[in-house]
C-alpha cells in the first residue's frame, strides 16, 4: 500500500482568520474592527514599523518572503489576505 501525503491546503477562511488575528495582536484594536474592506493605516493605524513587525510575522506564520515592494501594495485587510491565499495555494 501506499502512503501519500500531502501539503494541507489552507481554506480563504482560515487564512483570513490567521491574518486577522496577527493584524489584532500587532495593533491592539478590537477584532470587531478589522474588516476585509478596511485600510490598514487610515482605519487601523499601523504605521511603518506596525508593518514590518506585521509583515515579519506573516513571512514567519505562512513560511513566505514578503518583498518591500510587495508589502507596499497591501493597503487592505482583504488584500493581505488575497497575497497570502495566493502564495500559499498558488
Amino acid at each position: 500500500s501506499f502512503i501519500f501525503y500531502s501539503k494541507k491546503r489552507k481554506s480563504m477562511a482560515d487564512i483570513e482568520k490567521e491574518v486577522i488575528d496577527i493584524i489584532v495582536e500587532h495593533l491592539g484594536v478590537d477584532p470587531s474592527e478589522v474588516t476585509l474592506q478596511k485600510s490598514l493605516v487610515e482605519d487601523l493605524s499601523m504605521d511603518s514599523l506596525d508593518q514590518t513587525e506585521i509583515i515579519m510575522e506573516l513571512e514567519k506564520h505562512f513560511n513566505i518572503d514578503v518583498s518591500e515592494k510587495e508589502a507596499e501594495e497591501l493597503r487592505t485587510v482583504g488584500q493581505v489576505v488575497e497575497y497570502i491565499r495566493r502564495r500559499k495555494n498558488g
